[in-house]
């Protein structure tokens, strides 16, 4: 038969015009699907070969350079504990995190370095394996300062928490007899654009409807256990903490989902009189999310991200710079009053470059425009007292008295707090923190009776 009536006969075919479209259909869709290739940026894939390319860890398992257990004389060092935002998922170069760009900060115009970061973030821990890496080694380094980059879903998952946000492989039902459509960018794209679809006209739970929910849970109780053993341990060991609330990269003006959480978490910290950063508010306010993240697919920062909050964080942090003796008496003082830049502080620290003016006691005026205080400093036989005294809002009664003792290297060896309530001569409250000299701390707390006995 002729190839010319076997075409005729075809092309008459009732089953040619299905067949035509269905032929153009893949046509487009493999000349998209090229074009998407060719023509749009590569989605940045971070996966077991980029780890295992970009990422070098020390001894601790730590992103980090090796650091000695034994601190350096004269070295102010911060332990960082985070998750995947603080690690650096995403930035290939160390120098390039945030934590490491903040040590280069600190330590820009000084003679010699004199603070030292460690970070021991680590991808996909919440607070509770944040907070067990603290006891397991992160005391061992005896920080100056910890400081947790604290992310929004570092929170726990309560058991039959029945809310999932995760996407769905909508076109399955199709893909899945067709060759190399998991590597397709236009299927890809189509199932990326179905769910964010089915999101919109509330057939699916958005990030931000779960993430709300689980703040409204018995996640956000257990939180605060995590958060509270955290801060009593570091205060035992006599250090400081500090905490940057990392926001979610998305809608960062005033429509930003996510602002009851901020307030939630910033409270706890105050009520908790532990000194707090939100970066969202201080950094990230009204800035484009996508100009901040890895990709649209992986919200995690960018180095330009981490560069902004390094410099927040620096801003914070800078006073300490102006200290040049803050390891003799550091673990008196708060940190808000080592970071606050008051010239009673500069004072005290000029002072310390000769401690025999403490053979007589010293006394500052450490009022502020809410609190009438004073701080009292003397030395004997190699011991520096410290009396902290706070008064009434314009009065004399007297409502707490903080006595710290450390040795003469600035250790510290007890701090007791007294709490005064109807008469100023007397307390009616006591605690004591002791560093035993094994290391472990021992925590007394109790009333004071008629005769004045603990």
């Amino acid at each position: 038969m002729p190839h010319s009536t076997i075409l005729s006969k075809f092309t008459s075919s009732k089953f040619t015009p299905p067949l035509i479209m269905i032929f153009s259909l893949f046509l487009f869709c493999a000349f998209t699907d090229i074009s998407l290739q060719v023509f749009t940026d590569k989605e940045k894939i971070i996966d077991q070969n980029w780890w295992k390319r970009y990422v070098q860890k020390n001894s601790f398992n730590y992103r980090d350079t090796e650091h000695q257990i034994d601190k350096q004389p004269g070295v102010f060092r911060i332990l960082i504990l985070g998750d995947s935002q603080t690690v650096g998922q995403g930035i290939e170069n160390l120098e390039d995190t945030w934590p490491k760009k903040l040590e280069t900060l600190l330590n820009t115009n000084l003679p010699e370095k004199r603070f030292e970061i460690i970070n021991s973030a680590f991808q996909g821990w919440n607070t509770d394996t944040q907070l067990y890496e603290l006891f397991e080694n992160g005391f061992l380094f005896n920080p100056d300062l910890v400081l947790l980059g604290f992310y929004l879903n570092d929170t726990p998952i309560p058991t039959n928490f029945d809310c999932s946000d995760a996407d769905k492989d909508i076109l399955k039902p199709i893909t899945q007899y067709l060759p190399f459509s998991k590597q397709s960018q236009l299927i890809n794209f189509l199932n990326f654009r179905l769910n964010r679809l089915k999101e919109k006209f509330k057939i699916k739970k958005t990030y931000s409807d779960c993430l709300n929910k689980r703040y409204e849970s018995r996640g956000w109780e257990m939180e605060k256990v995590f958060l509270d053993t955290m801060v009593k341990g570091i205060r035992a060991k006599g250090s400081h903490l500090m905490t940057a609330i990392i926001p979610t990269f998305y809608k960062l003006g005033e429509n930003y989902p996510f602002q009851n959480i901020h307030s939630k978490i910033g409270a706890w910290f105050k009520k908790n009189e532990t000194p707090t950063i939100d970066l969202w508010k201080e950094s990230f306010y009204g800035m484009e999310a996508s100009q901040l993240i890895i990709s649209p697919k992986d919200r995690h920062l960018n180095k330009k991200a981490a560069k902004i909050i390094a410099e927040t964080l620096y801003k914070k942090l800078e006073p300490l710079k102006k200290l040049n003796h803050l390891e003799r008496y550091q673990k008196a003082l708060n940190l808000e009053d080592l970071i606050s830049d008051s010239s009673w502080v500069k004072k005290l620290d000029e002072n310390f470059a000769n401690l025999n003016r403490f053979d007589q006691k010293v006394t500052y005026n450490t009022s502020d425009n809410n609190n009438k205080e004073n701080l009292s400093v003397w030395k004997k036989q190699n011991k520096i007292y410290f009396l902290h005294s706070h008064f009434g809002n314009n009065s004399s009664n007297l409502k707490q008295t903080q006595q710290t003792e450390l040795n003469i290297n600035g250790n510290l060896i007890k701090n007791e707090f007294l709490f005064y309530n109807q008469n100023p001569n007397t307390p009616n409250l006591w605690n004591s923190l002791t560093i035993k000299n094994n290391g472990n701390s021992l925590l007394k707390i109790g009333v004071v009776n008629q005769q004045n006995q603990k």
